[in-house]
């Protein structure tokens, strides 16, 4: 006999293997984070904004945008608007005399 034949006639050991459980998502639950499915629709939609009469829109990040969705200025968070330049405010200006 051969060793060969011998190898053959062992039954094979067989190998328990363990079953991984599904890997679940990270979410981010304690840093603090957020995922977008988690966001209000208001925390991330646009906003109305108005100032001084004029309709704005005003983004999640703060951002004033005007009707032709130029980037105007800044909420200061007092109800008004910090302008990028003396032309986002000669808009604005424009905008308000022609209410």
């Amino acid at each position: 006999m051969d060793s060969d034949d011998e190898e053959e006639k062992k039954p094979k050991k067989k190998k328990k293997v363990k079953k991984k459980k599904a890997e679940k998502e990270d979410d981010g639950a304690g840093t603090g984070l957020k995922n977008d499915d988690d966001l209000d629709e208001d925390e991330s939609e646009e906003k109305e904004f108005v100032f001084e009469g004029v309709t704005y829109k005003k983004t999640p990040e703060g951002e004033i945008i005007d009707h032709d969705f130029n980037y105007i200025g800044d909420d200061d968070g007092e109800g008004g608007i910090t302008f990028t330049d003396d032309e986002a405010l000669e808009r604005h200006e424009a905008s308000k005399a022609s209410l």
